[in-house]
């Protein structure tokens, strides 16, 4: 079975999806771009007063990585070639004790 999807409600500011499957929780927002300050500020302020323990990705057409100690930054292309979310956390768990992380997905696209 797929995820269950709804828009989230977090005090006033939107987020694109909540995403659960398996009692697992996905917090996605969506954005063509966070390059500029403003929408990097929209996006990200979105996630302010959610648990640490809550899953939390931005997914945007950007080559840089956005990702913060708290927000996985997914390049769309590559959110397009996935098969879960949850592989993403697994990696991320393996990575606990830095205190930053900068994850770089490297995956074959046909020519």
């Amino acid at each position: 079975m797929g995820y269950s999807l709804e828009v989230y409600d977090n005090k006033g500011k939107k987020i694109d999806f909540l995403a659960t499957k398996d009692n697992k929780k996905y917090y996605v927002q969506a954005a063509y771009s966070v390059v500029e300050e403003k929408a990097c500020n929209r996006e990200f302020s979105a996630y302010n007063g959610l648990t640490q323990l809550d899953r939390k990705i931005i997914i945007t057409n950007d080559d840089i990585d956005f990702s913060t100690s708290k927000v996985q930054h997914i390049k769309f292309k590559d959110f397009l070639l996935m098969n879960s979310l949850n592989h993403l956390y697994k990696a991320l768990n393996s990575f606990k004790s830095l205190s930053s992380l900068s994850l770089v997905f490297y995956i074959s696209l046909p020519s």
